[in-house]
C-alpha cells in the first residue's frame, strides 16, 4: 500500500469512498486537495487558490459528499458557477465522486432549460444543487427552492462571477441562506473585490495558495503583419493539434473563424453565448470525443471545460489581462500534461506589464505549406425518450453484433436525458447508421442521424 500520506487514507474516509476514488483513477492527492480537504471536512471557511486544472473540483466534492445526510432528502449542499459548461462539468464530477452513496440525489439549475422541469426536479427532493446565479434566484422568486438548510456554499471560479457581473445575486443568495453555513471560494485567480467578498460571507476563512503543480505548458507569442488569418492556419499546419482551443473576444469572429476554417478544410466547430444549449452541448460532446479538432470560442470556454488531449491553446484574440490569459491557456497543460499555448501579436503589440513575471517566448517557425486536416471520428445522435433507458454496452452490442463494425471502431460514447452520442471512425460512420437503422436496441426502434460537422 501506498505512505499514507501519499493517498486519500490520511483524511479519514471510510474504504468504500477511497475505493471509489479509486475506481475513478484517483490514487493520490494533488497538492491543492492536500491542502483543503481536511479543512472541508471539518466544517471549515476557506479561500483557496491554486491552477487550473490542479484537481479543486474534487477537493470539494469529496467535502460536500462526506458531509450528506442521505435520508434527509432537502438540498444540503449548494455550488455556484458562471456559466451552463462549468455547471454540467460540475455536476459530473460531483455524480462520480458521489456513486458509491446510492440514492445521492442532485439536481442542475442553469439557463437555457425549462424553468418548470426545474422546479419539478427539486419538488421531488435533492441532496446537491450545481446552479448558475441568475437561474437559482428565479428559484427562489419563485419559491420554487428553499435554501435556508443549505450547510456548505461553495462559489467555484468566483472571480469570473463578480466579473460576469454576479456579485449583486451572490449576496441576494447568501441573504436568503442560515449564517452558520461553511463558505468556500475556490478559484485559480484572486482579486481585492474576491477577498472584499470572502470577508462579507464567510467566517474566519483559511486563506490557502498553491502554486505547485509541475509547469509543462509552453507559452509563446508569434507576430503577424496584415494577414491574421493566415498565421492561425499556419500555426495550425505547423502543430496539427488533435485538440486545439481557439479564443476569440466576440461572438462574430468566433462564428467568422470556426465557418472559415472548416471552408478551408480544417475540422472546426465553434462554442459561443448566442448558440442555443443544444447546439453547445452538441459541439462540446463531438470536440470532447475527437470528432473535431477545432474549438473556436469565446471566453465561456475559458473555464471548466475540463476535456482530456487539448494539446493547443491559441489566443486569436489578445485576453483583456493577466486573469483571462490565465484561464484560457489553463484548457491545456492540466494536471502535469503537456500541453502548448500561443498567443498572436501585431508586430507593435506588446504584453501589458502585468505579465512581465510571465516566461512567454517568440515563436518562430519555418512556414509550412498550409495543410488541412479533418478529424478522424464522427458522430451518430441516437434519440431516445425518457421511458427508453439505454446504455452504451446496449449500443456498442447493437452495432457489432453484424460483424460490420469492430468495437475498435466505436469511440466514446455520450448518454443524455434525449440523446446518445456516438463516435464512430470516420470511415465507418455510413456504415454505423444503416445498422441501426435496420436494428433494435434491446428491443426497442430508435431513431439515428449522422451528426452534420
Amino acid at each position: 500500500m501506498d505512505n499514507i500520506d501519499s493517498n486519500f487514507n490520511s483524511f479519514g474516509l471510510d474504504k468504500d469512498f477511497i475505493d471509489n476514488l479509486s475506481s475513478l483513477g484517483y490514487i493520490a492527492p494533488t497538492p491543492i486537495q492536500k491542502a483543503t480537504i481536511s479543512h472541508v471536512l471539518n466544517g471549515k471557511d476557506i479561500i483557496a487558490k491554486a491552477k487550473t486544472g490542479s484537481g479543486k473540483t474534487l477537493a470539494f466534492a469529496i467535502g460536500i459528499v462526506n458531509s450528506l445526510n442521505i435520508s434527509t432528502l432537502q438540498p444540503q449542499a449548494l455550488v455556484l458557477v458562471p456559466t451552463r459548461e462549468l455547471g454540467k462539468q460540475v455536476l459530473l464530477d460531483i455524480k462520480k465522486v458521489a456513486k458509491y452513496r446510492q440514492n445521492t440525489k442532485t439536481t442542475l439549475l442553469i439557463g437555457g432549460e425549462p424553468l418548470k422541469a426545474q422546479a419539478t426536479a427539486i419538488s421531488k427532493g435533492t441532496h446537491i444543487i450545481v446552479a448558475t446565479p441568475g437561474r437559482l434566484l428565479d428559484h427562489l422568486q419563485k419559491q420554487s427552492l428553499d435554501i435556508k438548510k443549505i450547510k456548505t456554499l461553495v462559489l467555484d471560479e468566483a472571480d469570473k462571477m463578480l466579473d460576469m457581473g454576479f456579485l449583486e445575486d451572490i449576496q441576494k443568495i447568501t441573504r436568503n441562506m442560515k449564517n452558520n453555513r461553511q463558505t468556500l471560494l475556490f478559484s485559480a485567480t484572486f482579486s481585492n473585490t474576491i477577498l472584499k467578498l470572502s470577508q462579507t460571507i464567510q467566517k474566519d476563512a483559511i486563506s490557502i495558495e498553491v502554486d505547485s503543480v509541475v509547469d509543462k505548458l509552453q507559452e509563446y507569442y508569434i507576430n503577424y503583419h496584415e494577414d491574421k488569418y493566415h498565421t492561425l492556419v499556419t500555426l495550425l499546419s505547423y502543430y496539427r493539434p488533435q485538440k486545439a482551443v481557439l479564443f476569440c473576444t466576440m461572438k462574430v469572429t468566433v462564428d467568422e473563424i470556426s465557418d472559415r476554417l472548416y471552408s478551408d478544410g480544417f475540422s472546426s466547430i465553434s462554442l459561443q453565448g448566442d448558440l442555443d444549449q443544444i447546439s453547445r452541448d452538441e459541439n462540446l460532446i463531438k470536440f470532447s470525443s475527437s470528432c473535431a479538432n477545432i474549438l473556436v470560442a469565446t471566453d465561456i470556454a475559458s473555464r471548466g471545460l475540463d476535456i482530456d488531449g487539448v494539446d493547443l491553446v491559441i489566443n486569436y484574440d489578445f485576453p483583456k489581462d493577466l486573469a483571462q490569459y490565465t484561464h484560457r491557456i489553463g484548457r491545456t497543460g492540466r494536471i502535469n500534461k503537456s500541453g502548448v499555448a500561443v498567443t498572436l501579436l501585431k508586430q507593435s503589440q506588446v504584453f501589458g506589464e502585468e505579465f512581465k513575471d510571465k516566461e512567454i517566448q517568440k515563436l518562430t517557425i519555418d512556414i509550412p505549406k498550409v495543410k488541412p486536416y479533418q478529424a478522424k471520428m464522427s458522430m451518430l445522435a441516437i434519440k431516445r425518450y425518457k421511458k427508453q433507458k439505454i446504455r452504451a454496452g446496449d449500443i456498442v452490442g447493437t452495432l457489432t453484433k453484424t460483424k460490420e463494425l469492430l468495437s475498435n471502431d466505436i469511440g466514446d460514447i455520450t448518454i443524455t436525458s434525449s440523446y446518445a452520442y456516438v463516435a464512430i471512425l470516420d470511415s465507418k460512420i455510413k456504415i454505423a447508421h444503416l445498422i441501426l437503422q435496420n436494428n433494435k436496441i434491446k428491443g426497442m426502434k430508435f431513431k439515428s442521424y449522422i451528426l452534420a460537422d
